[in-house]
């Protein structure tokens, strides 16, 4: 956030239209952001963790990042979630991830479910057929639409919202 301050500082980023995106790793961060803050308008979030508990698996990261494993540091473990702040979420949030991407579809939803239940905006795209990256071109475009789109609505107040479910059935995925 002192990142954030000093851009509006200099009057390179003006504090009432700014918008925050990530992926995977940086997808965990937006996360973050939107338990931790409301200065941004609006959150796009791809490939993202949100519980740290039910996102442990065979992978090293969350012992090495986290500290040690859920069941021997567990309100460590409970505290990095940003789950288990999400009452203080406010920001209209975007949620992307490949159906395939097995350690983070589930999370993806938790985040969703969270929200929609919060009645915090949201809308979660799910890219059939595909893992931790989008790498078919056609939903690279659906992607970078919903979230243009997403911008324009929660951050310069464009009315409407794109059919990225018609997007996304009208693609020939072969």
């Amino acid at each position: 956030m002192s990142g954030v301050d000093y851009l509006i500082e200099k009057g390179i980023a003006h504090p009432d239209s700014m918008g925050i995106m990530g992926f995977s790793a940086g997808g965990m961060l937006s996360n973050w952001t939107l338990v931790s803050t409301d200065r941004f308008k609006a959150i796009s979030t791809f490939a993202s963790s949100v519980n740290s508990i039910s996102g442990f698996d065979e992978n090293l990261w969350s012992e090495y990042y986290i500290g040690g494993t859920p069941y021997d540091n567990w309100d460590h473990f409970v505290g990095s979630s940003p789950i288990r702040y999400i009452k203080n979420a406010k920001t209209p949030t975007l949620i992307h991830c490949g159906e395939r991407d097995r350690n983070n579809l589930d999370q993806c939803n938790q985040l969703y479910i969270a929200l929609k239940k919060l009645r915090v905006p949201t809308e979660f795209i799910v890219y059939p057929n595909t893992g931790h990256g989008i790498r078919n071109i056609r939903y690279q475009m659906v992607k970078m639409h919903a979230e243009f789109n997403w911008f324009e609505k929660w951050i310069r107040g464009k009315k409407g919202w794109i059919d990225w479910r018609k997007m996304i059935d009208s693609l020939d995925t072969n």
